[in-house]
């Protein structure tokens, strides 16, 4: 993949949810190993930025993330209208999650797998949690609800940011609920794919359960290059309607 800089321009991301998407066929996981950036350790603690007034940065058209290169930023408000800008937790190891509640397989990562208990232990530890909803317009209100209610019974402290017609999730080719990517203290992208090998629980072929988000974390924490910078993601296929 290129590694050329990914410099954001000016356009208005909005901030708020939406719709439902249907189940996609799984799709196995298969790691492939590169040599990321090595990286410093991140400083601890995280930072809620809180609301601001200043305008939102727009994505360029042409905005694409890639393994090794700058993420590219974005600001995005939150379902409770919080902004947050990438490049304000730059220092911090950051997780951007795609996330949709009406996804089978998000359900299953928050009440049965791990990604409630991970999230809520690498954010106590400094590290940057954004899960994020893509979603049409139209759907937007009952989206922002939705996203609300799934929250709130699993105390959820890791902000939901709405990414209002998907401009952020075709920057970072974001194809599935849940996909996954992970990016060092300097920025750069160093993870993208899979929460783990086993989807809805079950790994294929009797292979040890592999967390390769986790994984990428603590190479980073441990002051490492991530070694598996990017597997197959599983999940629901998200769906960028024409706006």
């Amino acid at each position: 993949m290129s590694s050329r800089s990914l410099a954001p321009t000016a356009i208005s991301l909005l901030a708020i949810a939406a719709g439902c998407r249907s189940p996609g066929e799984f799709e196995g996981e298969r790691a492939t190993t590169t040599a990321a950036m090595p990286s410093t350790r991140g400083q601890r603690g995280f930072v809620d930025h809180g609301a601001t007034n200043e305008s939102a940065p727009v994505l360029d058209d042409r905005a694409s993330a890639a393994i090794g290169a700058p993420a590219p930023d974005f600001e995005l408000a939150d379902i409770y209208g919080r902004i947050h800008r990438l490049s304000r937790y730059r220092g911090k190891i950051v997780v951007l999650e795609w996330f949709d509640p009406a996804c089978p397989f998000v359900a299953y990562a928050y009440d049965a797998g791990p990604l409630l208990e991970m999230k809520q232990r690498y954010a106590a530890l400094g590290v940057v949690w954004l899960s994020i909803h893509s979603v049409a317009s139209a759907s937007a209100a009952l989206a922002q609800a939705t996203d609300r209610e799934f929250a709130a019974p699993r105390q959820l402290r890791t902000p939901i940011l709405v990414d209002h017609g998907g401009l952020v999730g075709r920057a970072f080719h974001a194809r599935t609920t849940p996909h996954l990517f992970v990016i060092n203290e300097r920025g750069t992208l160093v993870y993208s794919g899979a929460l783990d090998n086993a989807p809805l629980g079950r790994v294929e072929r009797a292979a040890a359960k592999t967390n390769f988000v986790e994984t990428a974390i603590d190479d980073l924490r441990s002051g490492h290059a991530v070694t598996t910078s990017s597997t197959r993601p599983y999940g629901s296929a998200i769906n960028y309607s024409r706006e």
